[in-house]
């Protein structure tokens, strides 16, 4: 179990810091042979779709009230930014709650997408599908600044809870079988996680090289 956490972590903080150089390469890709802005960005719509969606679903269980959506992708500072959703003030848990709903989200799809990649692994329409519904979900799930600026000072609170309960006696144990389901669980996630990341790297590879060797064939150079 312990060894499991560990490479969730890896495995998840490896995605993250793909995820703004992924983008990026997308983003310069589709401008260089398009010369086009909206369409570039437009590439990116599904992943900020539902990162968006997961803000407002998650909003919306909470009963907290929400505004404008946006979820057109735009460039700013030399980074690609998602888009936005608009809610009412509300505590922080819950505002902490809806900042990381799309990483919630996001490994929940990849979990159940990682399962039927590998059942239906001889159905080649499908894997593909579902391929590319893994990396647009994986590349989207992680939250902005702005969707952590409460959590950064919750997660430290309740970290500090939870220690002083468990230095006066409180502790939580689960039973065998919900454990072993834990781990079970887990150590799934691990392995569509690993995938997630090896998709992840092939393509900001193949996109690396495909710019090169158009910026070479159109004797063009891309500045962000």
């Amino acid at each position: 179990m312990i060894f499991s956490s560990i490479s969730f972590f890896i495995f998840l903080l490896s995605i993250f810091f793909l995820v703004p150089h992924i983008n990026t390469a997308v983003y310069h890709l589709v401008l260089l042979l398009t010369r086009s802005k909206k369409i570039a960005l437009g590439i990116l719509l599904p992943g900020t779709i539902i990162h968006e969606l997961s803000h407002f679903l998650v909003a919306t269980l909470l009963f907290v009230r929400t505004g404008e959506l946006t979820v057109i992708p735009k460039v700013e500072e030399e980074s690609i930014k998602a888009g936005s959703l608009k809610h009412a003030n509300t505590d922080p848990i819950k505002r902490t709650l809806i900042g990381i709903a799309p990483m919630i989200i996001g490994l929940i799809i990849i979990y159940f997408l990682g399962n039927i990649i590998f059942n239906q692994f001889s159905n080649f329409p499908l894997l593909i599908a579902n391929s590319y519904l893994l990396i647009a979900v994986s590349l989207s799930m992680f939250s902005s600044k702005k969707d952590l600026e409460v959590a950064i000072f919750v997660v430290p609170i309740f970290a500090l809870i939870m220690l002083a309960l468990y230095l006066n006696g409180l502790t939580v144990t689960f039973s065998q079988e919900l454990y072993q389901k834990i781990s079970h669980v887990l150590s799934q996630l691990n392995i569509y996680l690993l995938l997630a990341l090896g998709l992840d790297i092939v393509v900001f590879l193949s996109l690396k090289s495909l710019i090169i060797i158009f910026q070479r064939l159109l004797k063009v150079k891309i500045v962000s």
